[in-house]
């Protein structure tokens, strides 16, 4: 059962010059550090430096198209450095995982910026694409943590009755809601935006990041620890 017609006119209207490949399970490898990371998390030394971009000397080399792949045409709607840009998909469980990494380097560099894009492989992500941007567009983005709690813990199966149930318990007017969703050309854009730019640059899955807007994180065997991570933004943030 559909959360809403309009949504789905919405999503079939913006994927037509978009690729039809269902890419649902497709992950960046950048998701499988993510996991390295995340169990790293909990066993790094908390007493390393979290107010500075200035990293430790590593040990690694980083190298273009090894650790990070230059990115073009990216827009950071004006977010200045530090700060990077997360293609993601609320229904993708590593993005759900991931979050608790954005958390880590977010205490680690408190002056960073994280600018979350919803990507669009098909008629499902941007119906949920959609969903994510009335929340923001309409200042709700503080129930983030529980929308993506809300999509992993019913498998994504999500029904008209229990999105509205849920809209409902945040004190969200369900009927404003999907008339802002209607009227929105600035959610239509940006989504066809986010479409534009991982196609033109190959972006072919989800968590994405990408510092700066500029420089994609990459899968390495180098890369085995939070600090390793945490450095490597460090790097790509001061490029």
């Amino acid at each position: 059962m559909k959360i809403k017609i309009a949504l789905l006119i919405i999503a079939s209207a913006l994927f037509v010059s978009a690729c039809s490949k269902d890419k649902s399970s497709e992950v960046l490898v950048s998701a499988n550090q993510a996991a390295t990371v995340q169990t790293a998390v909990k066993n790094d030394d908390k007493a390393s430096s979290k107010t500075s971009l200035v990293a430790a000397v590593p040990n690694i080399t980083y190298k273009e198209n090894v650790h990070y792949k230059i990115l073009n045409n990216i827009n950071t709607d004006n977010v200045t450095s530090p700060m990077l840009v997360e293609y993601f998909w609320l229904g993708c469980p590593h993005c759900y995982n991931f979050e608790e990494t954005l958390d880590e380097l977010k205490s680690a560099i408190p002056q960073l910026t994280v600018l979350k894009k919803p990507a669009a492989f098909n008629q499902r992500w941007a119906q949920d694409a959609t969903i994510y941007y009335a929340f923001k567009e309409m200042g709700e983005l503080q129930h983030l943590s529980a929308l993506f709690e809300l999509y992993n813990k019913n498998n994504n199966l999500l029904t008209s009755e229990l999105f509205n149930d849920f809209l409902k318990s945040k004190q969200i007017n369900v009927d404003e809601f999907f008339e802002h969703i209607k009227n929105s050309e600035t959610i239509k854009s940006s989504i066809q935006e986010n479409i534009t730019e991982m196609a033109e640059n190959d972006i072919t899955g989800v968590p994405a990041v990408a510092i700066n807007g500029k420089y994609l994180i990459l899968m390495s065997e180098d890369i085995k620890s939070m600090e390793d991570y945490l450095d490597l933004v460090r790097y790509l943030l001061k490029k």
